[in-house]
């Protein structure tokens, strides 16, 4: 994983990128997972990471993010590209038609970052 962001102080002329993304004390992030959640909610006020979880098995970052009080928390999942594709196939195959009420529903196919090796579902 790059470097935890850090954001820069603001300036009168400097825009602070990805400003709108904040998180919990002990929340890290890199500049592309940042991306990535900006490009997943481009058109959300405030986004905020409340929990961070490790992934045993891939190794995966998923997040718990909470989109603003009047909407349901979301999880988001950060991996490489092939992991999350194996992921979404499995889910079109054998979950999406079941849709029961109590278990999570993919938005779409994953997201990726601009060099693709960073992918987001």
């Amino acid at each position: 994983m790059s470097s935890s962001y850090d954001p820069p102080h603001p300036s009168a002329s400097t825009p602070v990128p990805h400003a709108h993304i904040r998180g919990a004390p002990g929340v890290r992030l890199s500049l592309e997972q940042l991306e990535l959640l900006a490009q997943a909610f481009g058109n959300t006020e405030v986004i905020f990471v409340k929990q961070e979880f490790r992934s045993g098995y891939s190794g995966a970052l998923v997040l718990l993010v909470s989109l603003g009080a009047d909407r349901a928390p979301v999880v988001v999942k950060l991996a490489h590209p092939l992991d999350l594709e194996r992921e979404y196939q499995a889910y079109q195959q054998f979950v999406r038609q079941i849709s029961p009420q109590n278990i999570s529903h993919l938005q779409g196919p994953p997201l990726l970052s601009a060099d693709k090796q960073l992918g987001l579902i």
